[in-house]
């Protein structure tokens, strides 16, 4: 489950699975971000991309969905492990599949889901009011 200034994102499976979803904010305190998410190689690959910012939330949303199929959470720093692609491994993990959610995602949400390989990924909108319990 993942929540972000009004938008909501759960998935369900019979396995490991993992779900994030982030609002994109303005560029302040990105670069920041990008150390605490980017490997230093992933950092020197984004050098020169124009939409650089999209490329950190993707991976940002992939990695945080990988890490929360793992039962990790934050616990492993992001920038330990590659995550931009199909395939995500974590060292002392197993590979996890991860989706992107953009095609299902309202423009300015970044959302991914990852679940262990072969595993089917169904994606269901639903639209509404949506409101953390405390």
């Amino acid at each position: 489950m993942s929540y972000t200034d009004g938008w909501g994102a759960v998935a369900l499976a019979g396995g490991p699975v993992g779900v994030d979803v982030e609002r994109r904010f303005g560029r302040s305190g990105l670069e920041a971000l990008a150390e605490w998410v980017w490997t230093p190689a992933e950092r020197v690959r984004a050098r020169g991309v124009p939409d650089w910012s999209g490329r950190l939330y993707r991976d940002w949303t992939r990695k945080e969905a990988v890490l929360k199929a793992h039962g990790v959470g934050l616990s492993v720093p992001m920038s330990t492990f590659e995550g931009g692609r199909r395939l995500v491994r974590v060292p002392g993990f197993r590979p996890l599949a991860v989706f992107g959610l953009g095609r299902w995602s309202p423009p300015g949400v970044v959302a991914a889901v990852a679940v262990a390989p072969g595993v089917e990924v169904r994606v269901r909108v639903v639209s509404g009011p949506v409101t953390p319990r405390r």
